[in-house]
Order: C-alpha cells, then sequence, then structure tokens
C-alpha cells in the first residue's frame, strides 16, 4: 500500500482537477458527468464545497507531494454521523498501486478520531 497525505482541498487545485475532471474513464462512476464540466463550474462547485458545513473534501497527496486525486465527505449529517463517501484518483498513473486504499484509511482516520460535531 502506498502512503498518502491528506491535506485540505484548495481553490489552487483547480487546474489539477481541470485535467480529469472531463475524462470518462475517470468520471465514468460518478453520477452527473454525463456532459463536460467548464472551469467556471467547477470553480463554483468548488468555491462551494469549500464553504460547506456538512461537506469535507481533501486533495490526495503522494509521499513526493504530487496532487492525484480527491476523497470525502458530503452532505454530512453530524448528529448521526453520517455521511457519503467519494474518492478519485485522477492521475491515471496512480490507479492500482494502493494509493485509494491508504487514502481511505486516512479519512476513516479523520472522521472517526478528528472531525469535531
Amino acid at each position: 500500500m502506498q502512503t498518502v497525505k491528506l491535506r485540505p482541498l484548495e481553490m489552487s487545485d483547480l487546474d489539477n482537477i481541470m485535467k480529469w475532471v472531463n475524462d470518462p474513464e475517470v468520471t465514468g462512476n460518478f453520477a452527473n458527468f454525463n456532459v463536460p464540466i467548464s472551469r467556471e463550474n467547477e470553480q463554483k462547485y468548488l468555491e462551494k464545497i469549500l464553504a460547506s458545513e456538512v461537506d469535507r473534501v481533501f486533495a490526495i497527496e503522494t509521499a513526493t507531494h504530487e496532487y492525484i486525486g480527491n476523497i470525502g465527505l458530503h452532505q454530512i449529517h453530524w448528529p448521526s454521523r453520517v455521511g457519503r463517501f467519494a474518492l478519485i484518483i485522477g492521475d491515471k498513473e496512480h490507479w492500482n498501486k494502493g494509493y485509494a486504499e491508504s487514502a481511505v484509511h486516512s479519512l476513516l482516520d479523520l472522521a472517526f478520531n478528528r472531525f469535531s460535531i
């Protein structure tokens, strides 16, 4: 399993996100990714996520600080501690190498040990 670091997603990640957000091979399993996403629309979505009280999204970085994707919990209902999980490794060079597994472990640690309600 590869080791990753999670860090809060930032507006400066937009350029990297745009490299894969319209690649059907990358986003094919996500609902509502059936039409091209403009940079403007992705920027609005990113601004909304960053300001959200019920979404916690993180950039996934390799040990060499290379940004390779996102992981997060969405639509969190804090009283019941329920949320919707999402993960995407946008850089196909990093598929099937254990990065997603490491990111899931890191997010679970954050969710169960560090998030406060």
